[in-house]
Formats: C-alpha cells, sequence, structure tokens
C-alpha cells in the first residue's frame, strides 16, 4: 500500500512540475505577443505576413532550450504518467 501511495505521489509531483513549466512557457509566449503589439500600435502599422512572421520568428527566440517545448512536455508528462500507472498495475498483481 505505501508503494501505491508514494507512486500516486510521484505522478501528481511530475504533473504539477509539468504544468508549472507549461504556464511558463505561456508567459513567455505571451509577452513577445504584447511587445510586438506594443511596437505596432506605436508604429501605426497593421497586421500584415511580415509582422505575423516576425512574432513567430520572436516566439522561436524566446524558448530557452528544446525542453521548453510544449510537444516536449506534453509527450513527457504523458509518457511519465503512463509508464507509472503500468508499474503500478503490474504491482498490483503481484
Amino acid at each position: 500500500m505505501t508503494a501505491i501511495a508514494f507512486g500516486v505521489s510521484v505522478t501528481g509531483a511530475v504533473s504539477s512540475v509539468s504544468f508549472m513549466r507549461l504556464d511558463v512557457r505561456t508567459r513567455q509566449l505571451v509577452q513577445v505577443a504584447e511587445n510586438a503589439l506594443r511596437h505596432f500600435e506605436a508604429s501605426g502599422v497593421t497586421a500584415g505576413m511580415d509582422e505575423v512572421t516576425e512574432l513567430v520568428r520572436a516566439s522561436h527566440e524566446v524558448r530557452r532550450s528544446r525542453f521548453d517545448s510544449y510537444r516536449v512536455i506534453i509527450q513527457g508528462l504523458q509518457l511519465t504518467v503512463a509508464c507509472i500507472f503500468i508499474l503500478a498495475a503490474i504491482f498490483s498483481l503481484t
């Protein structure tokens, strides 16, 4: 019973840290968009393809590492949770 409680705790901790990292990445992207919008408003430029391209480029520059990617975080979270639940299932059979 202690092992199951430990596994659930670890799953919760990993999930919490992963969602925290997603929140940090979301804030980074929002700040990039806000800065771009301030620039557009100040210069009187209406959004067009060049501005959208610049916004996308800026969003990639903000990323600190490959591990801040939504894809990497979500896939890592899914794999971790799946492994923990598989191990818990095996443990429950023994």
